[in-house]
């Protein structure tokens, strides 16, 4: 029978000191002694990677990234020699993995301060290097956060690091599920730390998950589903419990790219009207069943897209009750949202590509929203590479 294959990863705010990290060596042995095989990310101990930071710039302001990378790489080789300490002391086979260990993993570009993980040689790397220790019992704890690139220098990940180390571990080893060990256990409906009656989720889809990492939530970083596969789930659980049951368990693919499109009108209330403009309007557009897809408000304009085509004589009406000065209104649009995974990538061809196309453009953390003529809309989808078959 195949072991179940696990990779779990630890924050620094999870290992704040020797109890807490005593505390993850225990859980690590609870599952090792399942049967189950681990290999374990670490993250700097929560404030360290500062503390080496400000050594550094205390020396010289002008340090260069690659040297500052070398640096801060120090703080995932404490945590690795402290969580292995822990493990061995408690009879737990280890095995220690930092950035020149002949079983290091991650290979990247050499972008020095945010390099990018290059999948291929990490699959060799791992193939070579940590499934062999895998299969004689050993526990390999890891450094997050660092890589070492092609041609052998050191790099860190940027922000987000560990959870892509661990992602990428993960898709390499074609793990069963990727763990991330929190503090504050899985996700909840708003933060615990800000809201006192914040909930408990055990279950998110991707994409969910995905809109909630863009939008800033600091449950796990959106890198993590640049290197995740489709069949990867991810669970998030509490710091001291099981580490392959409860949680939060984070499950299904993401598009690559998803492009919505729908025709729409443009409504512009110019002058000083009241607020309330907009609940009048929102009313009208309901009645007809029609359906807004953007409101915006600027000093003396507020702006609406109406899908098709409104009654032009009813939004003058809301115009007048509130005391704008005029509306303008601008049909036979084109409303682009682009979604998906790939979306980052996408981003600088569109500020290159077709921002002179466009009547208007919204760039948000988890979409890209274009409004097009309704006659430049193929020019449009075939600058960013997408054809109707996206939409």
């Amino acid at each position: 029978m195949t072991s179940k294959t696990l990779v779990v990863k630890y924050g620094g705010s999870v290992l704040r000191d020797g109890k807490a990290i005593r505390r993850a060596a225990e859980q690590i042995k609870e599952e090792v002694e399942k049967g189950t095989q681990l290999v374990v990310v670490v993250s700097a101990i929560k404030g360290v990677t500062d503390q080496l930071l400000d050594a550094a710039k205390a020396i010289s302001p002008d340090i260069p990234i690659p040297v500052k990378d070398h640096i801060v790489r120090l703080g995932e080789e404490q945590s690795v020699r402290l969580v292995s300490a822990a493990l061995i002391h408690i009879e737990v086979d280890v095995e220690e993995i930092s950035v020149e260990s002949p079983s290091w993993p991650i290979i990247t570009d050499e972008e020095f301060g945010d390099a990018e993980p290059i999948l291929d040689l990490c699959v060799w790397a791992v193939e070579i290097g940590v499934k062999p220790l895998l299969r004689r019992g050993k526990t390999p704890v890891v450094c997050g956060f660092v890589g070492r690139s092609i041609s052998g220098a050191v790099t860190t990940l940027g922000r987000g690091g560990s959870d892509t180390t661990a992602t990428v571990l993960a898709n390499c080893l074609e793990a069963d599920e990727l763990v991330l060990v929190k503090d504050v256990g899985g996700v909840h409906t708003a933060d615990p730390k800000k809201v006192k009656n914040a909930q408990f989720i055990s279950d998110l889809s991707a994409w969910e998950a995905c809109l909630l990492s863009a939008n800033g939530s600091k449950v796990l970083h959106e890198k993590v589903f640049k290197y995740r596969p489709p069949t990867l789930s991810i669970r998030l659980v509490q710091e001291g419990g099981e580490l392959s049951t409860g949680g939060t368990l984070i499950t299904g693919g993401i598009d690559e790219m998803k492009v919505n499109e729908n025709k729409v009108t443009r409504i512009v209330f110019v002058g000083k009207g009241k607020a309330e403009a907009t609940l009048d309007a929102a009313s009208i557009v309901a009645d007809s069943g029609s359906k807004i897809h953007r409101i915006t408000t600027q000093p003396d304009v507020t702006t609406i897209y109406v899908e098709g085509t409104p009654d032009l004589d009813a939004f003058h009406g809301v115009a007048q009750k509130h005391g704008f000065k005029a509306m303008t209104a601008k049909e036979n649009l084109i409303l682009i949202q682009i979604t998906g995974s790939e979306l980052e990538e996408k981003r600088k061809k569109i500020l290159d590509n077709v921002m002179e196309k466009t009547v208007e453009a919204f760039f948000e953390a988890s979409s890209v929203t274009l409004v097009v003529e309704e006659a430049k809309k193929e020019d449009v989808l075939q600058s960013l590479e997408l054809s109707s078959t996206h939409v």
